[in-house]
């Protein structure tokens, strides 16, 4: 069986879903950098740390924290590290809860991921922030 992963890496949030299990960001990403504090209890998610071609990024709400933040404002940015970026944490967002991945044999079930476009969702109001 292969496991579906809707993703779409929009301009001012990127949304996954995944099992009916949906997930929404800040589309903000900013170059990671060594934190000198720690934010009170703040708990980590799974995708804030992002490393492409050996670059380190703050994906989300996270990239608060970068001296520098990027956001989408076109679709020239598909393809850039960035958009990367953002879907390298869509995906692992959405493959990080171990109630999704008991069932998924990596090795014999691909998982796919695929842009959507906010017409193609079925409920946007249903979208929850993660």
């Amino acid at each position: 069986m292969v496991k579906v992963i809707g993703v779409d890496v929009g301009y001012g949030h990127t949304k996954a879903v995944m099992d009916g299990k949906p997930i929404i960001f800040p589309s903000l990403v900013g170059p990671a950098r060594e934190l000198s504090f720690r934010i009170g209890d703040r708990k980590d998610i799974p995708g804030e740390d992002i490393t492409i071609h050996e670059k380190s990024f703050f994906v989300g709400k996270k990239a608060d924290l970068s001296d520098k933040i990027f956001s989408m404002r076109t679709r020239d940015w598909v393809g850039s590290e960035i958009f990367s970026a953002l879907m390298a944490s869509a995906l692992t967002r959405s493959l990080s809860d171990f109630r999704c991945l008991r069932n998924i044999d990596l090795l014999r079930s691909p998982v796919v991921a695929y842009n959507l476009f906010l017409g193609q969702t079925r409920h946007p109001k249903s979208w929850v922030l993660a």
